[in-house]
């Protein structure tokens, strides 16, 4: 009887007598489609087309009779969407983090110009663009690597193009995916070939994806990746709003400075300053013809600034009440609180956010 030699894990196995192989197959420990192959065989075949292979089958009187095959149509039928391929854990893993990190990049894209003040908006819209790109190509990358879509192989090539700007870790994982996508199996994998129309070649290949090394790699890394994610988003989050509170502050010291040059302006023509109040705005008619552009009658929250003058002209307070609106009382000095509101007097600072120069 000749001996037998089988694939298992991407490598050749044996040699194994026929009922050795044939106790594997029926004990489970070999899947069916398990590549076989013995001496007169032009190629390896998967062991369920193999009649040697199959369990006899018994006779209504108790008699067995050799196996037959079944008839293709009554074979299962293949996944068309997935080709009866499987996904690799790494790949899996992969996809949880593109979908995080792409979403956070798209949310990122569609807040930052909401956050921001009017002035400062373009100045941020091709970082907006930028995350909106990253964001569309983990996004799609990761859905189309789920699906074991073509095109998901190719945005997955991207995606780990666009990583090795975040160095050194983001360019060690971009290679290691680099390696692996490009890698037989994998290729395989993301084809449109379905599984019994493959080589013997490509099917030790995909079968080899499993085990890969790289692939083990690249898992680990993304994972550790991910962990680190989840991880400092919750912590990073506070500062980020912070930040953006405190360029809201400074636009509005900016603002006010800018209502401060056209009032001294007017001052110095009439000998006084313009009588109006409560709001900037009422001095729309007396200041424009002072103003290089339009005036900022609203600090950066969208709310209106207030102006106050002596009955004499000769003295007058800016005022903006911060980001909830409301009158913090009277305090000077440097204030924490975005909520405290920012003073200024005459042309000078009284109270001022915490690490800016009034």
């Amino acid at each position: 009887m000749s001996d037998w030699h089988y694939a298992e894990g991407g490598a050749r196995r044996g040699p194994v007598s026929e009922p050795e192989l044939r106790a594997l197959l029926h004990s489970g420990r070999l899947p069916p489609d398990t590549l076989v192959w013995r001496e007169g065989f032009p190629e390896w075949r998967p062991a369920e087309e193999v009649p040697a292979l199959q369990p006899p089958l018994a006779e209504p009187g108790g008699e067995l009779r050799p196996y037959a095959p079944p008839a293709a149509a009554s074979r299962p039928t293949v996944d068309p969407r997935l080709h009866g391929r499987e996904r690799p854990w790494p790949i899996s893993l992969l996809c949880a983090a593109w979908v995080i990190w792409g979403s956070f990049c798209l949310f990122a894209a569609l807040a930052v110009p909401l956050i921001l003040p009017p002035e400062e908006r373009s100045r941020a819209l091709g970082a907006c663009v930028l995350l909106a790109v990253l964001g569309t190509v983990y996004v799609a990358g990761a859905v189309g690597l789920w699906r074991l879509r073509g095109w998901g192989w190719s945005f997955a090539v991207a995606g780990a193009l666009l990583t090795f700007v975040s160095f050194p870790a983001g360019l060690l994982i971009g290679i290691l995916l680099l390696v692996y996508l490009g890698s037989s199996g994998v290729r395989v994998l993301y084809s449109s070939t379905p599984l019994d129309q493959l080589t013997v070649q490509e099917r030790q290949a995909l079968s080899a994806v499993r085990s890969s090394g790289v692939g083990t790699a690249l898992g680990c890394f993304v994972g550790l990746g991910l962990a680190l994610l989840l991880l400092l988003v919750p912590i990073a989050l506070p500062g980020v709003l912070d930040a953006f509170q405190r360029g809201r502050q400074r636009s509005t010291l900016e603002r006010m400075r800018t209502v401060a040059k056209a009032l001294e302006a007017r001052a110095r023509e009439t000998g006084r300053y313009p009588a109006g109040g409560p709001e900037v705005e009422s001095l729309r008619l007396p200041l424009e013809a002072s103003l290089p552009g339009p005036l900022p009658a609203n600090d950066a929250w969208g709310a209106p600034l207030r102006y106050e003058v002596a009955p004499d002209g000769m003295s007058y307070t800016l005022e903006s009440f911060g980001r909830d609106g409301v009158d913090s009382g009277p305090q000077e000095g440097a204030i924490s609180n975005p909520d405290h509101d920012l003073v200024m007097t005459d042309g000078v600072f009284t109270t001022w956010p915490e690490g800016m120069r009034p």
